[in-house]
């Protein structure tokens, strides 16, 4: 689900411009009067963020940063997307132990660059590439099953400790939905449903297998499930891993107050995407379903009642966001007509539906 475009290129300012107008926004952020940009790398390669590198010299100890900013395909797959949200979000994590990088800093000038960004530490390591499945190619594969099971428990290990996490005393209270109150799981629900129907107006078609779903949501929606801090896009590839050890946790410009075992249930489901919705099969080291679920209650010291629930609902949402991007990649040669139906999304979606029985 990469997007192709970086930055607005085609009206955006050259490499050679922003690296002129980076550099001395840099040295005041960073306080280096003898910093220079070397080199700069902003490929089209988020749906939503865009990550470019910045390769710096002239300041000790830094030899490259990481600037975050909104890919031009972002309104197309959310209604609201706030960058300087995520840029809040990781700066109140800074002092949990939770590996969020370091940031240097938020411009939300547009003349700067062309769109507002922010810049922060590189974390090391390296993410798990999604483009070829990583269960059918890449350095994770070659990593061996010890090395793929120490990063997947330790993940839902860092999971755990997320939902630990006391989210006001943090100052995150800004995520909650203003209109919740108090039910801030079943506030999340609705929001997502509420998605579908805005997905349904951007694209003038209507998506009703989805919808007949999330009613079922709705009308089953477990009461009692636990509320936490939520990631909400926790999955293998928004971590940055050394070897085999997470050194970075990536990507919360989806973190929201909400159930936890969304993002239990969500850590499955997007290894389901690259596994039955790549049609490849899954690396065989890797905990299963069980396994991971006993760590999280292990984690957490609660138990993960309904997770099936939650796995539906991050299977739907999942098959929301594909199914509305597909009349664009439609019209624009890159897939049949028939995928709007019948695509990655569709498959674990009736996967989940197939494991829990229902006909929806």
């Amino acid at each position: 689900m990469d997007d192709s475009g970086s930055l607005g290129r085609e009206a955006g300012p050259s490499d050679a411009v922003m690296r002129s107008r980076l550099e001395p926004w840099l040295r005041t952020q960073l306080s280096a009067p003898d910093l220079r940009v070397a080199g700069l790398s902003i490929p089209g390669n988020g749906a939503s963020n865009i990550t470019g590198l910045i390769e710096v010299e002239g300041h000790p100890g830094v030899e490259r940063l990481v600037l975050r900013t909104v890919a031009p395909g972002a309104g197309q797959l959310y209604e609201t997307y706030d960058l300087s949200r995520q840029y809040r979000v990781v700066e109140q994590l800074a002092p949990t132990g939770i590996r969020v990088p370091s940031l240097v800093g938020y411009e939300a000038d547009t003349s700067v660059l062309g769109s507002e960004f922010y810049v922060m530490f590189d974390t090391g390591g390296r993410s798990v590439p999604e483009r070829p499945s990583y269960h059918d190619a890449g350095w994770f594969v070659a990593l061996g099953d010890a090395g793929q099971r120490r990063v997947w428990m330790d993940a839902i290990d860092i999971i755990g400790v997320i939902h630990g996490l006391d989210w006001e005393a943090l100052g995150l209270s800004f995520l909650a939905d203003p209109g919740s109150a108090t039910d801030h799981n079943r506030a999340f629900v609705q929001r997502h449903s509420g998605h579908l129907e805005w997905m349904e107006r951007r694209t003038g078609r209507t998506f009703p297998r989805l919808r007949s779903v999330f009613d079922w949501l709705e009308d089953n929606f477990p009461t009692d499930s636990p509320t936490s801090l939520l990631w909400a896009d926790a999955k293998l590839g928004n971590l940055m891993i050394d070897g085999s050890e997470i050194v970075g946790v990536l990507d919360w410009e989806h973190a929201t107050i909400g159930p936890s075992l969304y993002d239990l249930a969500n850590w499955m489901v997007f290894d389901r995407l690259m596994s039955i919705g790549a049609d490849v099969d899954r690396i065989p080291g890797l905990p299963d379903r069980e396994e991971t679920i006993g760590r999280y209650e292990q984690a957490t010291g609660r138990p993960a009642a309904d997770v099936d629930y939650f796995e539906l609902f991050s299977a739907v949402r999942l098959a929301n966001v594909v199914c509305g991007m597909a009349p664009d990649l439609v019209a624009a040669g890159f897939v049949p007509e028939s995928f709007i139906e019948d695509n990655a999304g569709t498959r674990v979606l009736q996967f989940q539906l197939d494991a829990m029985g229902l006909d929806l």
